[in-house]
């Protein structure tokens, strides 16, 4: 199975992360999320996550907040090929407006849940 392509893979149509414990789903959920937020445009109360248990629900959740912290805090400053192409997407301004909005409204949005469906190797993300 090839590696997912963080940077350049569609932000439309179905796609699945399936994968053992540790071996990047949420890093890989994070990055996706962010794109939604800056390449789409997309509001946080419009994404809707969800994991397979509670635990899981808390890490993506202080996971996507620390990553909307460093890309507002460093905005411009990383050198790899996923931000290159996100810098790409955005003036400076525009960006930090989105994650500004992004970081307020994060916590009261609620849109990131669990479920108890026995398949905790998966993570759903939806746009609303």
């Amino acid at each position: 199975m090839p590696n997912l392509d963080l940077a350049n893979m569609p932000l439309k149509g179905r796609h699945l992360i399936e994968a053992s414990a540790g071996t990047g789903k949420t890093y890989s959920i994070t990055r996706i999320y962010l794109r939604l937020l800056i390449e789409k445009q997309i509001p946080v109360e419009q994404i809707l996550l969800m994991t397979y248990t509670r635990a899981a629900t808390q890490e993506l959740r202080g996971r996507i907040e620390d990553t909307l912290r460093e890309a507002q805090n460093s905005w411009g400053l990383h050198k790899d090929e996923y931000w290159q192409n996100l810098y790409q997407q955005a003036e400076p301004q525009q960006a930090q407006l989105l994650l500004h909005q992004a970081l307020l409204n994060f916590r009261s949005s609620g849109h990131l849940y669990h479920t108890c469906i026995l398949r905790p190797s998966f993570a759903t993300i939806c746009i609303c």
